[in-house]
């Protein structure tokens, strides 16, 4: 097999699924005691190109995935299952694609991710998880962005916004949802209050969908972990080390994807998780909220 055809370059956008590739692609090969040149040996390449495979730079094909797996000796069926697919995604060219043009890269990874993943732990300080924002929330949230946006600019954000809470309620393996939503996120009354009021009612009927876990974090909670601001952690329990964190600033998406990084906002949000109100409790909270406005 010669370099074109190990090698192939993957569609633009998922940058962060290739990286994790690489990663997971050269901790096997470390762990096997092998060279990159011994590896490259296996794709029939240079080692430049299998430098560039490790470091997200190049895409890769699942068939030569499962022979670089084999050379390391990875039997866990778990891990080639996940891997290999991640390695089909690169190729894959999904919904999100169609509007790569109107939209950050770094959010078209985070659509990207979640079409795969299988979980996400959210927490939101100030805003309603984007997976369950109603659309009327979302074009308040938009209206007030200080870039300021054209109509059809608008309409483009909701469509995708939409298109990606599929991922909720798709047919096969819905995204497992489980947030933890600050009160000042539930009580800034974005929009207005009757905007609000359908975005609590829309809060409530989801969070009885069986795959979506939601706590409200109340002020009486006082100083808590989570004080340094919201985060996404995108799981893919197959192979934990591909679990990343999805930061949103005011110019640009971050991702952190050190697994010892990851498991620090794990523990951040399990320590959210258990000092905020149990879900049952979070509902009657979000249904007195509703009734005050």
């Amino acid at each position: 097999m010669n370099d074109e055809e190990s090698v192939m370059p993957a569609l633009p956008g998922p940058s962060v699924r290739r990286r994790q590739l690489g990663n997971a692609l050269r901790k096997f090969r470390e762990g096997a005691h092998l060279t990159a040149e011994d590896a490259a040996r296996v794709l029939d390449c240079h080692a430049s190109k299998l430098s560039r495979i490790e470091n997200g730079q190049s895409g890769v094909r699942a068939r030569d995935v499962r022979d670089l797996l084999d050379r390391y000796g990875v039997d866990d069926a778990a891990a080639r299952t996940a891997l290999e697919a991640l390695a089909r995604s690169s190729y894959q060219r999904g919904w999100w694609h169609d509007y790569s043009d109107a939209l950050d890269p770094g959010y078209t990874d985070l659509i990207a991710l979640e079409a795969t993943a299988s979980d996400v732990r959210n927490y939101q300080t100030l805003l309603v998880p984007g997976l369950l924002q109603t659309e009327s929330y979302l074009r308040a949230v938009i209206d007030a962005h200080p870039n300021g946006y054209a109509e059809e600019q608008v309409r483009q954000r909701l469509d995708v916004r939409a298109a990606r809470q599929q991922a909720l309620t798709r047919e096969s393996s819905p995204l497992r949802l489980w947030t933890v939503v600050h009160e000042a996120a539930l009580r800034h009354a974005i929009g207005g209050a009757r905007t609000m009021r359908e975005q609590l009612a829309h809060l409530r009927e989801f969070a009885r969908v069986p795959n979506v876990t939601l706590q409200v974090l109340p002020f009486e909670v006082g100083a808590h972990p989570g004080l340094n601001g919201p985060f996404a952690l995108i799981g893919f329990p197959e192979l934990r080390d591909l679990d990343v964190v999805y930061l949103e600033t005011l110019t640009s998406s971050l991702y952190v994807e050190a697994p010892e990084q990851v498991r620090q906002y794990a523990d951040v949000f399990e320590h959210l998780r258990a000092v905020a109100a149990s879900p049952k409790r979070s509902l009657a909270f979000i249904d007195r909220l509703r009734d005050d406005l």
